[in-house]
């Protein structure tokens, strides 16, 4: 009766109980251990035979039992089947039975009449044993006997090392990543972007063999193509939107295929942009964008313009209206020097129409010459790009100044040589913004016994006086003499 309860409490003694049991008789008498599964790969279901050297023995109406010391990670015990179970030992055939239920743990008891003498080598097979998940070495087992007699005997022995199977064929082991993501996405405008360097990397043959790549049909050539070469896949951006490739590697084993997503972002067609006024510094102008759309315009998108560098209009004030197809807009929020956001509040436009916003109240930059360019985004509610283009910075009228744009070189005279034509013709010195006509004279120099210096209609001329330097406003001229 008492060896029934305690092959009863079994499940709850292994690794706590038999601690307090092995307290009262302490012992290590089981060696040579082996536990060895028919099936090394992960996750399959199993045979594990047991091998394992009995210095003590087991007593007529004993039990052996086998654990992992992790149940969360080891070999699943739940499916192994009870009932009689034959025990090979070095002195013969040995009888038992699983009675109780298999958990995390499984043990059989000696049948009436059945025992194992000291110095025994036992071997037993348990089936149905399901593999971990996870590749690597699995947990510790843990063996205990225990009889009337010997009292408990326990060993530990290392964990199995579980295998991931590797197919005949290729397996894909480093999939291509998808190319859709504002950091990611491929760009019209940039061309063909190679991916990857060699598919090798990407995928690998079980037996080492030989592999040969090929694109998957079904990809939207109107938004990109790919290509491969020399094992290396490149794909050319050819218009806005996402379209999905897959790639095969083939070998005399099967076949695999990786397949990935692409995103592109559309270059805008026929981008214009034409202030109303080009004045440096004029206020309350409207500016007029038009463009066609890379791809579809739709609701809840924004319309961004944007000076690619400081010094280009100011759009504080500003106010906008769009039309194309059925396009609705308005301005997102105030605007800023450089930008101006449209967000689209509905209809939508396409690649056959003509967007065109008016931006009213813009204040041009202050100074003349060409402004930054322009980068028109078509963007979702956040900042990802959809479709963009650039457009050439406009060019300003510097008003009311005459500016130099050829500067006067500094000069060498000689006193022996008398006057010196210097320039002949100041028009090609100055340029004024409105195209007005230029008048020219010349302040004195700071030193006129070095030299002085005359116009004559638009022709500067120079003489010089005496040995020495001598500036003039926005010239220097230095004078080198001759003794």
């Amino acid at each position: 009766m008492l060896l029934n309860k305690l092959n009863k409490f079994w499940v709850q003694l292994v690794f706590v109980g038999f601690i307090f049991i092995a307290n009262i008789q302490m012992a290590s008498a089981l060696s040579n251990i082996t536990i060895t599964p028919a099936d090394f790969n992960i996750n399959a279901t199993t045979s594990y035979t047991i091998s394992f050297l009995s210095e003590e023995g087991v007593a007529e109406g004993g039990f052996v039992g086998v654990a992992t010391t992790n149940a969360a990670t080891g070999p699943d015990f739940s499916g192994i089947p009870t009932g009689p179970i034959t025990i090979s030992t070095s002195n013969g055939d040995v009888f038992a039975s699983i009675n109780t239920a298999p958990g995390t743990n499984v043990q059989f008891d000696l049948l009436a009449g059945n025992s194992i003498p000291p110095n025994t080598t036992l071997t037993f097979t348990y089936t149905n044993i399901v593999n971990p998940a996870v590749p690597g070495s699995g947990p510790d087992y843990s063996l205990i006997t225990f009889d009337f007699v010997n009292f408990v005997t326990q060993a530990t022995a290392p964990g199995t090392i579980y295998t991931n199977p590797m197919p005949d064929g290729p397996v894909v082991i480093a999939p291509i990543a998808d190319l859709t993501a504002s950091g990611s996405a491929l760009v019209e405008a940039d061309g063909p972007q190679q991916i990857v360097a060699n598919l090798n990397t990407v995928f690998e043959d079980g037996n080492g063999n030989p592999m040969t790549f090929s694109i998957d049909a079904g990809n939207d050539a109107n938004i990109a193509t790919a290509s491969i070469n020399n094992n290396a896949l490149t794909i050319n951006p050819i218009g806005s939107g996402t379209t999905t490739f897959g790639i095969t590697a083939t070998s005399v084993n099967g076949s695999a295929t990786d397949t990935f997503d692409v995103r592109v972002i559309g270059e805008i067609d026929n981008a214009m942009i034409i202030p109303q006024d080009l004045d440096a510094g004029a206020t309350g102008v409207t500016y007029n964008l038009s463009f066609t759309p890379a791809g579809p315009i739709t609701s809840g998108n924004t319309i961004w313009l944007q000076s690619s560098a400081a010094g280009g209009p100011d759009y504080t004030n500003a106010t906008v209206s769009i039309s194309g197809g059925s396009l609705t807009g308005v301005l997102f929020a105030p605007g800023a020097v450089g930008t101006v956001i449209i967000q689209i509040t509905g209809g939508t436009a396409t690649s056959s129409d003509t967007v065109n916003i008016t931006i009213n109240n813009v204040e041009n930059p202050g100074s003349g010459g060409q402004g930054p360019d322009y980068n028109l985004l078509y963007r979702d509610f956040g900042t990802n790009d959809i479709d963009k283009t650039t457009i050439a910075g406009s060019i300003y009228n510097a008003v009311g100044v005459p500016t130099v744009t050829s500067p006067i070189a500094n000069q060498n005279l000689s006193e022996s040589n008398g006057s010196s034509i210097i320039v002949d013709d100041l028009n090609t010195v100055f340029t004024d913004g409105n195209g007005d006509i230029l008048s020219f004279t010349v302040e004195p120099g700071n030193d006129a016994n070095i030299a002085t210096a005359s116009i004559n209609g638009n022709e500067l001329t120079v003489t010089p006086t005496g040995p020495g330097a001598v500036s003039y406003t926005h010239l220097t001229l230095p004078t080198i003499y001759s003794v």
